[in-house]
């Protein structure tokens, strides 16, 4: 049964007891402020009736109305606007509290979005999964690192801007041994770390590949080995890959890995490499030799030491004309990238 209010009760002081209460105050958010509405509404349509109806006298004589009421409740709340879990798809937004929301919202307000092409603020290329590019993204998940460890704002926006230096830092790789697909005098070039078991490599490999060879001599393309510590035969798919590029055959051979890679999950997986070389017309007598070789295993090593050097930490990751690449990793916005540099 609802409560009766008296003329001694007045609701704005019914309101302010509620919000001085501690535990009221942590949990007040959107959605017990409209709860609590609902209740007040209820109880001045109750209040009404016997008002009209000359058996109960009004509150102090003061006009109650609905405005009134979302008025008085918004004032007792904690003043901080809650934004929901699924506000940015690509981060994990629920597991910051309340308070850390609003300070993630008010920095990313302050920042411009590092995406190509985004003339908008942080907060609203990070709201939509066709305008957050890799970056945004990895800027986003350290914001919220940096929340969650009661970090200043100023020391936030310090990590944020050498975050975006570090990502247009033009880098210089040794590419005199990588495959490379399209002429060498190419106006753009295309370098990739990747690793044969990350299926997102395997996402790139046949895109990137395919928009290589459509710019006609335009383009080149890099392969250079960055297996991860995670993916137990990475480094040995490697080495086979560059046993194959001896023989020029490393974009047919990688292709054959990405797409038949669980066929390794056998016994014998040095037999169906040598079914593969076979298939390719490869000499296999020299292709074992140079799967054995130090070579190729060194080679490995320092395309990987390169990687870490330049603070590659995921796979695939791009560069273009030395630069990261740090858009989405598709072919429209590849090709849109690329044609800007051509149109330069």
């Amino acid at each position: 049964m609802l409560p009766r209010l008296s003329k001694n009760v007045h609701f704005k002081n019914l309101v302010s007891k509620i919000s001085k209460h501690d535990l009221v105050y942590e949990i007040m958010n959107v959605n017990m402020k409209k709860i609590i509405l609902s209740v007040f509404s209820l109880m001045f349509v109750v209040t009404a009736c016997k008002t009209a109806s000359g058996t109960e006298p009004s509150v102090d004589n003061e006009e109650f109305t609905t405005e009134a009421v979302e008025t008085l409740v918004a004032q007792a709340g904690d003043g901080e606007e809650t934004y929901p879990d699924d506000r940015y798809p690509a981060l994990a937004f629920l597991l910051l509290s309340p308070t850390e929301k609003v300070t993630f919202v008010e920095l990313a307000q302050a920042e411009f979005c590092p995406c190509s092409g985004q003339v908008v603020s942080l907060d609203t290329c990070l709201q939509s999964l066709e305008t957050t590019c890799h970056l945004a993204s990895n800027i986003g998940s350290l914001m919220m690192r940096m929340i969650k460890e009661d970090a200043d704002n100023s020391e936030i926006s310090d990590a944020i801007q050498q975050q975006v230096q570090a990502a247009r830092q033009v880098y210089e790789f040794d590419l005199s041994e990588s495959p490379r697909m399209g002429p060498a005098d190419a106006e753009v070039t295309i370098v990739v770390f990747s690793d044969f078991q990350c299926p997102h490599c395997r996402n790139l490999a046949s895109v990137i590949e395919e928009l290589t060879t459509s710019y006609d001599g335009q383009v080149n393309l890099y392969a250079k080995q960055f297996p991860l510590n995670s993916h137990p035969a990475a480094f040995s798919l490697a080495v086979a890959a560059l046993a194959a590029h001896k023989q020029d055959h490393y974009w047919e051979f990688s292709a054959r890995i990405f797409r038949d890679g669980l066929a390794l999950n056998v016994e014998d997986p040095l037999l169906v490499l040598a079914e593969w070389a076979n298939e390719l017309n490869m000499n296999s007598e020299r292709f074992f030799a140079d799967l054995m070789s130090e070579e190729l295993s060194a080679q490995v090593t320092a395309d990987r030491q390169e990687a870490l050097d330049s603070e590659i930490n995921s796979t695939p990751t791009v560069f273009i004309n030395g630069v990261r690449y740090v858009e989405r990793q598709d072919e429209p916005s590849l090709r849109a990238f690329i044609d800007a540099l051509l149109e330069q």
